[in-house]
This record gives C-alpha cells, structure tokens and sequence, in this order.
C-alpha cells in the first residue's frame, strides 16, 4: 500500500499472521526497513528504501506496526524494532525471525 506522509508517497506492507510477515521477508530488497514490536508478537511492516524515509515516516511504519498488532492492550506504550531486511534471517519456524546486530537497530517508542 502506498501512505501520503508530508506530501511524499511511500510504500509499506503489513502481514495480518506469520505466513504473510515471512513473505513479506522474502519479497523484501536488502534496504528496505523492517519493524516489529519489541517483545510481542507482532505484525511485520516494511516499508521499502528511499531517500526521502526519515523520522516522520518510520514512526508512521511503527505506529502502524503497532495498530495491527493485536496482543497490544489500548493505551499501552512498546517499543517498535526498525532495522533493515539486511539485518534480520528467518528463524526455523514460520514467522520467526532473528536479528543479526543489535547495534544496527533504532527503537522507537509508540503507544497504541
């Protein structure tokens, strides 16, 4: 899907269970962002490489992250990982996935 964020078109993609956030990995360019709520389980967002991502765009990718997320209770504040595709690989079961350098991850706290 395509989101209007100050005037910029960007796009991301959530998974609605584990099935779709693996596909979403797999289909994913080695740039693009990766999101999912720290210590959840949780929708994955990507959202894919440009220039122009910056602050506004990745809060958005996580406050969507987090409004898709349904084990997050109303007015709960988490953190949202956001990292690049690069730096994540596929656990062994379905929708697990590992990060491979924790100093190349940017969190970002949002509540739902």
């Amino acid at each position: 899907m395509k989101y209007n964020i100050n005037g910029y078109e960007y796009k991301m993609e959530y998974g609605k269970n584990r099935y779709e956030n693996w596909r979403l990995i797999e289909e994913a360019e080695e740039v693009d962002y990766w999101l999912h709520v720290d210590e959840y389980p949780s929708t994955h967002v990507i959202i894919e490489y440009n220039e122009k991502v910056d602050e506004d765009v990745l809060k958005y990718g996580a406050q969507l992250c987090v409004n898709k997320t349904n084990s997050i209770k109303k007015d709960s504040k988490v953190n949202v990982i956001c990292t690049n595709v690069s730096n994540i690989r596929k656990g062994k079961s379905v929708g697990e996935v590992y990060i491979k350098d924790m100093s190349n991850v940017k969190y970002i706290r949002i509540k739902k």
